[in-house]
């Protein structure tokens, strides 16, 4: 053009340059309107497909209708009230989420081969109620078919867990694929197209891929339900309650479920996901109310365990308004799941460490839930994989909350053997205690009865005190000294006895005062005690200002040996007593020993240490006498 214009000079030269520039810009103006235009959207050619896997996207139309009564002919017609849209590029987001519309989607298709061609369409979400799928030949016959998660299982074209349309053209054949999808809870009409024999391949994977997760939980559901039988413990009833419910919303959400049960295509099917998602969330506030305790300082949290509770029942609540249960599945269970991961995450800060496993085993499926909301447009690769990765997800989480509910236990376990332990440690301390109170008794019988003969003994040693010294009383000398005779006789030992006597006691109570007196003879029962070195050998006061010591198997110089011992103890006091010759006080101790024999008397052998007092007194006191030899020799 611009040589042209160059060339021609004149009048007619400044004619063509302004024919250049008008023909410039009206190439200009159709590029520019052909930009602004949208695409047509692409047949779809099944000869060229292969064994590749093709998202829909690119190749298909769509309407809504949001009356969803219009019929198949006003859907079609050129004159309808529907426009299909079509977008260029694979960028249309097929997922419309909840709605009360109808969803027409437009896909032209096509065999350029010269064999049949037979191929899957795979949609990606197998919740979906009721699709209806209309194939329009060129010549103008009509092919229809219906399937649907609100459908029979058995009324499926192609027998899977997932919603599949299988179409089948002649060689140079070609069809124009209608589908009016209406689902209220979730209008996801993303699609793949498979080849036949390349998605039976893959489909073995993915029954292997659901038979692992469906062996894992059978697995934790069988050892936490054992658990739960064996021990009664709460934590395990609530895991296996998250268990059953997970396996309920995973044989849901992966479209299984209509497989295994024969209550496909009733009211209860159509509202299943819903209240299994309902009944999982109420089964983790469960197990993290249970996990959080009754203690008064976690009732905030507690509130904020029942208000996500509530949450969950008004999901059930609101199965039959469909649009309304569909924005609180989508919107309402990511906020509950995110209002526990962030609780839990706080309690975990605070200390409790318990809490650290089931934030990580709930922000697993919260992880997911989110992933599952993105825009489904830009998936690529398997369809299958779609709700296999949530599913998957969903499990791990089962697995860390699984750990978490062992950890609580662990801990509880703990904590309860600290406390038996304890409560051991005080037993054996107070068994220690009755064994140094009560030599006379050797038991061997279990800690209940231990513990009664403990208490009976305490009421026993009230009776047998003496209430001022602090030492046994005379009763308990009596009952000894017969136990200890019979003993001694029994086992031909020597049993001796010291009868001991505080020395011009009036005279030192009147001197000094009764109060002074008791005082001096508590001081005195402190030295015999002390004194004693055996725990067979008893101290007891005999009455006054008088004790008595029984000493088993000792013999009269031994005897001897702990008289003296216990008199210059005394003597080495030196309490002030200025009405004694020595100015202190001192004892005098009568000591005799016997070797009992069947028939002698235990008495006799006290007489003869009385007598012996008595002679030691005679002596000048302060000092220990023994048996006069004749006596001893007869």
């Amino acid at each position: 053009m611009a040589m042209l214009g160059t060339v021609c000079s004149g009048p007619w030269g400044i004619t063509m340059r302004g024919l250049t520039l008008a023909l410039r810009l009206l190439i200009s103006g159709y590029v520019l309107l052909a930009l602004c235009q949208p695409a047509a959207a692409r047949e779809l050619d099944f000869a060229k497909v292969g064994q590749e896997t093709l998202n829909l996207n690119a190749y298909a139309s769509w309407a809504e209708d949001r009356t969803g009564a219009l019929t198949f002919d006003l859907a079609r017609s050129d004159k309808g009230p529907l426009r299909f849209k079509e977008t260029p590029g694979g960028a249309w987001n097929a997922d419309f989420e909840r709605s009360s519309s109808a969803y027409w989607v437009k896909l032209p298709i096509f065999n350029s081969g010269n064999t049949p061609a037979g191929r899957l369409l795979v949609m990606a979400q197998p919740l979906l109620e009721h699709i209806e799928v209309f194939c329009e030949a060129p010549d103008g016959s009509l092919r229809g078919t219906k399937t649907g998660h609100g459908m029979a299982f058995e009324s499926r074209p192609y027998p899977h867990r997932l919603l599949i349309i299988p179409f089948q053209l002649a060689p140079r054949e070609g069809q124009t694929v209608w589908l009016r999808v209406q689902s209220p809870f979730s209008a996801d009409v993303s699609g793949q197209l498979w080849d036949s024999a390349r998605f039976q391949a893959i489909e073995r994977d993915d029954a292997q891929r659901y038979g692992w997760l469906g062996g894992l939980c059978a697995a934790l559901a069988l050892v936490f339900g054992f658990l739960w039988a064996a021990t009664g413990q709460q934590a395990f009833g609530w895991y296996l309650g998250t268990v059953l419910t997970a396996v309920w919303r995973i044989g849901e959400n992966s479209g299984l479920l209509p497989t295994l049960l024969p209550w496909s295509g009733h009211v209860l099917a159509t509202v299943s996901h819903l209240l299994a998602d309902a009944a999982l969330l109420l089964c983790v506030v469960g197990l993290l109310l249970h996990a959080l305790g009754q203690q008064a300082a976690e009732r905030p949290y507690r509130r904020t365990l029942y208000a996500v509770g509530g949450l969950s029942l008004l999901q059930a609540a609101l199965a039959p308004w469909p649009v309304l249960a569909a924005a609180m599945l989508q919107f309402g269970m990511p906020l509950a799941y995110g209002l526990l991961v962030l609780l839990t995450g706080w309690l975990a800060v605070r200390g409790q460490r318990v809490f650290l496993w089931y934030c990580m085993g709930l922000a697993v499926p919260l992880a997911s839930l989110y992933l599952q909301r993105l825009p489904q447009a830009s998936w690529v690769g398997n369809v299958l994989l779609s709700s296999y990765s949530m599913d998957s997800a969903l499990v791990h989480g089962l697995v860390v909350l699984a750990g978490a509910v062992a950890f609580q236990e662990v801990r509880k376990r703990q904590a309860h053997m600290r406390e038996l332990r304890g409560l051991l440690q005080e037993q054996n301390q107070a068994l220690e205690k009755a064994r140094q109170a009560e030599i006379d008794l050797e038991s061997q019988v279990s800690q209940r009865t231990q513990e009664l003969a403990m208490a009976a003994r305490r009421l026993e040693a009230l009776s047998t005190v003496d209430g001022m010294t602090g030492v046994a009383n005379r009763r308990r000398f009596d009952e000894t000294l017969q136990v200890e005779w019979g003993r001694a006789a029994r086992d031909k030992r020597p049993l001796s006895v010291a009868l001991i006597d505080v020395d011009w006691f009036k005279s030192y109570n009147d001197r000094y005062g009764h109060p002074a007196g008791d005082a001096c003879l508590r001081q005195l029962a402190r030295v015999f005690e002390a004194g004693v070195m055996r725990s067979g050998d008893l101290i007891a006061r005999y009455g006054g200002e008088e004790f008595v010591l029984i000493a088993p198997d000792t013999d009269l110089n031994g005897i001897n040996t702990i008289a003296s011992y216990l008199c210059q103890e005394v003597f080495a006091l030196a309490l002030e007593h200025e009405d004694s010759p020595y100015g202190r006080v001192s004892v005098s101790i009568g000591v005799a020993t016997a070797y009992p024999h069947r028939g002698s008397k235990a008495m006799h052998l006290v007489q003869q240490a009385d007598a012996a007092l008595y002679r030691a007194k005679q002596q000048g006191r302060h000092r220990v006498a023994g048996p006069e030899v004749e006596k001893e020799k007869a």
